[in-house]
């Protein structure tokens, strides 16, 4: 909490830095929202984003969630997104993304799609957390790291579930796409979590153009095998990786300068 008047705002900021409490206060935060996100007229997306009679895009305005939704008429209308509908509502992550993209993967296993649903929306791990909350959402997908802070936050507020996936259903999403891998949620990694649970994870891909130099190629791989400790500093997955672990193929083709490296291991 500030220990200063908080209607002196002028002192957080100076010319060549920003004080950290402008990013964490409570009472700032507050602030920002009444003056701001809840008082002026703020961007919430194109019309080209909805092109077609009920089409909607959700996402969230300070601490309001929303709904843009182009009507039967025609008209582009954006609305509080408070309404519950009947059956179950999931979220997962805007389209465009992998998490939305393994959404699909996983309702199809279980003989499921968008449309077998009353109501899908595409938000961010914060918007889908407040509907969660709020008793307006059921499900939850994302693919993360553990734990979550977002997950850790639902946590707080409401009883969770995580829900387990079987080694046949496992293989069943690995026939769809062979990048997908098994993880292990550690008993206690959340709240009420009190075993171990099984679940899928994906590997974060180093995309290069195909004219990359392939030495630069070469000496970037090696630098990153190399260092994995340290970059375990900053990503913690990353921690431990061995380059055999590096070179497992999931479908993406390699640059030449990353397979000559991983030969060079003798992990190909």
């Amino acid at each position: 909490m500030l220990r200063e008047n908080i209607n002196d705002l002028s002192k957080y900021v100076e010319p060549d830095r920003v004080r950290r409490e402008v990013y964490t206060d409570a009472q700032i935060f507050d602030l920002e929202m009444q003056r701001i996100h809840e008082k002026v007229w703020i961007y919430c997306g194109h019309e080209t984003q909805v092109p077609k009679a009920g089409d909607y895009y959700t996402l969230q305005i300070g601490r309001q969630p929303m709904i843009m939704v182009r009507g039967a008429n025609g008209k582009v209308n954006v609305l509080y997104n408070r309404c519950p509908h009947r059956g179950n509502m999931i979220c997962g992550d805007r389209k465009g993304n992998t998490g939305e993209q393994m959404t699909r993967d996983f309702l199809k296993i279980y003989g499921l799609d968008y449309g077998k649903l009353s109501k899908v929306n595409f938000g961010s791990y914060n918007d889908s957390v407040e509907q969660l909350k709020d008793g307006h959402a059921q499900v939850f997908t994302l693919i993360t790291t553990v734990p979550a802070s977002s997950v850790m936050d639902l946590a707080s507020a409401r009883k969770i579930q995580v829900l387990d996936l079987t080694d046949l259903k496992l293989k069943e999403l690995q026939k769809i796409n062979k990048g997908y891998d098994k993880r292990i949620i550690k008993a206690g990694s959340y709240p009420g979590q009190d075993k171990d649970i099984q679940t899928i994870g994906t590997w974060t891909h180093l995309i290069m153009r195909c004219s990359t130099p392939e030495e630069l190629a070469y000496k970037i791989t090696k630098s990153l095998a190399q260092n994995t400790e340290q970059l375990g500093n900053v990503v913690a997955a990353v921690k431990g990786l061995t380059a055999k672990e590096l070179a497992i193929d999931v479908g993406v083709p390699y640059h030449p300068g990353a397979r000559k490296f991983y030969r060079e291991a003798k992990v190909m």
